[in-house]
């Protein structure tokens, strides 16, 4: 799928060593083609949402990681389950790099994922997803402003659906950022969540999966949840496609 759809930029998620080290794996196939951001004293088996990049088009100028467990704020608060061999999970975390092409254009790219929650009061989720997105609205800001003219993107499972208030997909709106559905001329509207059949009608109703950017004027092309059910074994979730215009 991802070498037919061809994107310039991937964001994996909850890619988890099983994944990462699997002979013949998702690497290995899409190596020709693709790199890994790599990230400076970070080791692989613990970027759970890595960002691969199209390394005919673009290379990479800076990095950076962020395990949310790890930060002050959040170590009390994220959320993360025990893997299988009995050392935590590292899904609750911030990957960003900075990207540049042939033209010398740059792109600030991040992947995330909040944390999940069930049986915890509204109130709980709002203090928790409310610290996670702003330790990742405040990174990507002070990057952004390390450049000039950057194209700023951050994709991920934000775990909540923009019509939720004090969530984590709404505090990064307030924190500058626009969602690129809301500015695609182009797209479907089902949720990115499915239980193994036909996802739910209503994208800005049901969807956790969201790409956000920082330029509210970017030329986004169409923005659609690849529906095809070729995909529902796979994941629970179904890939998010944003093309625009630079």
């Amino acid at each position: 799928m991802l070498l037919e759809q061809n994107p310039d930029f991937v964001c994996l998620q909850e890619f988890d060593p099983l994944y990462r080290n699997a002979t013949n794996g998702l690497i290995g196939q899409i190596s020709a083609q693709y790199t890994e951001v790599g990230i400076d004293g970070v080791e692989k088996d613990k970027i759970w949402n890595p960002i691969f990049f199209d390394h005919t088009k673009y290379t990479q100028v800076a990095s950076g990681y962020q395990w949310f467990k790890e930060v002050d704020a959040l170590k009390n608060l994220s959320y993360e389950p025990t893997y299988t061999n009995g050392e935590s999970c590292h899904a609750r975390s911030l990957v960003w790099a900075v990207l540049k092409d042939a033209r010398g254009d740059l792109f600030l790219v991040a992947n995330t994922h909040f944390t999940m929650y069930q049986n915890i009061t509204l109130e709980a989720k709002a203090t928790i997803h409310t610290a996670e997105a702003t330790v990742v609205a405040n990174t990507l800001n002070d990057v952004a402003d390390s450049y000039w003219r950057i194209t700023v993107l951050v994709g991920g499972d934000m775990n909540s659906v923009i019509s939720n208030e004090n969530c984590g997909v709404d505090t990064m709106l307030d924190n500058g950022f626009t969602h690129t559905y809301n500015l695609a001329s182009d797209k479907n509207n089902v949720e990115s969540y499915h239980g193994g059949t036909a996802p739910t009608t209503g994208y800005l109703e049901y969807a956790i999966d969201h790409i956000l950017t920082l330029n509210a004027d970017l030329d986004v092309l169409s923005f659609y949840v690849l529906n095809d059910v070729a995909l529902y074994s796979v994941s629970d979730h179904l890939p998010v496609r944003m093309i625009f215009c630079k």
